[in-house]
């Protein structure tokens, strides 16, 4: 559950209990709605299916908080079940999720370099896997950051999308600020 706590002049405040994540918002971002976030995750997941030929199986996902600017730049979090018994290690599970980023970007646009880097980097001292990918097209870069942890028997998910390089860095920060209790 999402409650807004604070809503001030420039920025709004909001916190996750599941989670006890903290993070504030600044006038620049509007909170996506679910209709729109839902058609967002549909997309991906058709874009990926047919650049892949691979079923992707989102369920269980819950989306928590998603965010944009005026342009395609967006900020998107959700968790979703995990239980390393069942479905195994879950490092190994997030490098098939990033595989499969990376193979539809390649299949969709085979003439264009593409970077990708896995590394781990901290959030209000919690450590979180970082994927990033970077596609170089003639007129823009599009980037997407994705940041992923295990709590318990969640796998919690923050996407970063964005071409605008300001935008990207403002969105960034935001979730670099965000806390933990």
């Amino acid at each position: 559950m999402i409650l807004n706590i604070c809503s001030g002049q420039n920025s709004k405040s909001f916190y996750f209990e599941n989670f006890k994540w903290k993070i504030n918002l600044s006038e620049n971002y509007r909170i996506t709605s679910d209709e729109e976030a839902s058609n967002l995750k549909a997309k991906g997941k058709e874009s990926i299916e047919k650049a892949t030929g691979k079923k992707v199986n989102d369920d269980g996902s819950v989306s928590i908080l998603k965010f944009q600017d005026d342009k395609n730049n967006f900020f998107y979090s959700a968790y979703s079940p995990y239980n390393e018994a069942i479905n195994g290690d879950f490092s190994k599970g997030c490098k098939t999720v990033y595989d499969l980023l990376y193979n539809t970007v390649k299949t969709k646009f085979p003439d264009i370099q593409i970077d990708q880097i896995i590394k781990t980097e901290k959030i209000d001292s919690l450590d979180f896997e970082v994927y990033k990918l970077d596609a170089f097209f003639p007129n823009l870069t599009f980037h997407q950051i994705m940041y992923t942890r295990l709590f318990e028997n969640k796998a919690f998910v923050v996407t970063i999308v964005f071409t605008d390089e300001k935008a990207g860095e403002e969105i960034l920060e935001l979730w670099k600020k965000s806390s933990f209790e």
